[in-house]
C-alpha cells in the first residue's frame, strides 16, 4: 500500500530570498502539495508530512551520521561511513524514514502535526487518516513510501 511522505517547508519564507523567489514561485510547489493531498483524501491514501526543521539532507541513511554544516552549493557527499551520498536522493530516502519513524511513533524530532495519530505497522489507508489539514507549506521533495 503506498504512502507518500514530503517535508513541510516554510514557502513565504523562502520566497524572500532575491535570488531563488522567481524560481520558487514559478514552480507551484502549494498546488502540488493541495493536490496531493486532495488525491490522498480521494483515494483513501496517507500523506505523511515531516518538520521543516528535520536534517533529511545532511543525514546518512546509510548509518545515520548527521553532517553538522553543509551548504547548499554541495550537491554531492561522502560519510565517514564511507557512502557516498547525492543530496536530493539522500533526503528522499531520509524523508521515508523520517515519516514511518514519526507515524509509528518511533520519532526522535518534532512531530508536523500538533495531533498524534496511532498507527499500527499493519494498518492501512482507509484505517487511518493522517492528512493534515490547514497549512499551505508545501514540499521541496516527495517521495513515495511502500
Amino acid at each position: 500500500m503506498p504512502r507518500f511522505a514530503v517535508e513541510n517547508l516554510n514557502i513565504k519564507g523562502m520566497v524572500k530570498n532575491r535570488k531563488l523567489s522567481r524560481a520558487i514561485s514559478d514552480c507551484g510547489w502549494g498546488m502540488f502539495i493541495t493536490t496531493l493531498r486532495y488525491k490522498c483524501e480521494w483515494n483513501g491514501k496517507n500523506l505523511l508530512t515531516i518538520d521543516r526543521f528535520a536534517p533529511s539532507s545532511k543525514t546518512c541513511s546509510s548509518c545515520g551520521l548527521k553532517q553538522e554544516k553543509m551548504p547548499l552549493k554541495v550537491r554531492e557527499w561522502q560519510c565517514e561511513c564511507g557512502a557516498v551520498h547525492d543530496r536530493d536522493h539522500n533526503a528522499a530516502i531520509m524523508i521515508k524514514q523520517f515519516a514511518l519513524a514519526d507515524a509509528l511513533g518511533h520519532s526522535t524530532c518534532v512531530k508536523s502535526s500538533p495531533v498524534a495519530i496511532p498507527i499500527s505497522v499493519g494498518a492501512t489507508a482507509k484505517e487511518v487518516v493522517s492528512v493534515p489539514s490547514g497549512s499551505q507549506e508545501a514540499p521541496t521533495r516527495a517521495t513515495t513510501v511502500v
